[in-house]
C-alpha cells in the first residue's frame, strides 16, 4: 500500500469535516487508518458523501482510495469551505479496483469531497491525500498559482523548488 513519492510531495494530514451518514460501528474516522480491519460504511447503497479537511492548504498531487465496495464516485475539491464552489477533479467515474490512485495535477485545495454514487453498500477502507502543503494559500492567489504551476511541476523532482517557495511566503 506504500507508494513512492516525489521529493517535494508527502502524505497530507486531514480530518473528517463531515459525512452524509455512517453506520454505528463503521465510523467515518476509519478512513484515516490504513488498517483494513476497519472501514467507513453508510449502510446504504447510493448517494452518500464524505468531506475531508486538510490541516492546511495544499497543491494536491494525488488521492489514493482503498475502496471496499463503492462502484462509482465523484471527487471535488475547494480552497474554502463553499461546497457549491468546489471544482470536480474527477467527474462521475467507476471504481474498478480496490486500490485506486487518482492524479490531481497539483490542484490547490483545503477540502476534498468524495461523493459515493453507487455501492453495495457504500464503504471505504481508507483515503490518503498526497501533495505539497502551502501555508497561506488563498483563492485570491489563483492567478499566481496558475502562472507558477507549470514551473512547479517541471521542477517537481527538486527537494527545494524555487517556484513553490514563492507561494509559501
Amino acid at each position: 500500500m506504500e507508494i513512492e513519492l516525489e521529493p517535494m510531495v508527502k502524505s497530507l494530514p486531514y480530518k473528517i469535516k463531515g459525512m452524509s451518514r455512517e453506520s454505528p460501528t463503521q465510523k467515518a474516522l476509519h478512513v484515516l487508518d490504513t488498517d483494513l480491519r476497519s472501514h467507513w460504511s453508510t449502510g446504504t447503497n447510493t448517494k452518500e458523501w464524505i468531506l475531508l479537511e486538510l490541516e492546511e492548504p495544499c497543491l494536491l498531487s494525488q488521492i489514493q482510495i482503498y475502496n471496499k465496495s463503492v462502484l462509482e464516485w465523484e471527487i471535488a475539491v475547494g480552497l474554502r469551505y463553499k461546497p457549491e464552489a468546489f471544482v470536480k477533479i474527477r467527474p462521475r467515474c467507476e471504481a474498478p479496483r480496490r486500490d485506486m490512485l487518482y492524479p490531481t495535477n497539483y490542484t490547490p485545495c483545503r477540502y476534498v469531497r468524495i461523493s459515493c454514487l453507487r455501492g453495495n453498500p457504500i464503504a471505504i477502507f481508507f483515503i490518503q491525500l498526497i501533495g505539497v502543503s502551502v501555508t497561506g494559500l488563498e483563492p485570491e492567489f489563483q492567478p499566481v498559482v496558475n502562472y507558477l504551476l507549470p514551473h512547479i511541476i517541471a521542477h517537481k523532482q527538486d527537494g527545494h523548488n524555487m517556484h513553490l517557495s514563492y507561494l509559501e511566503t
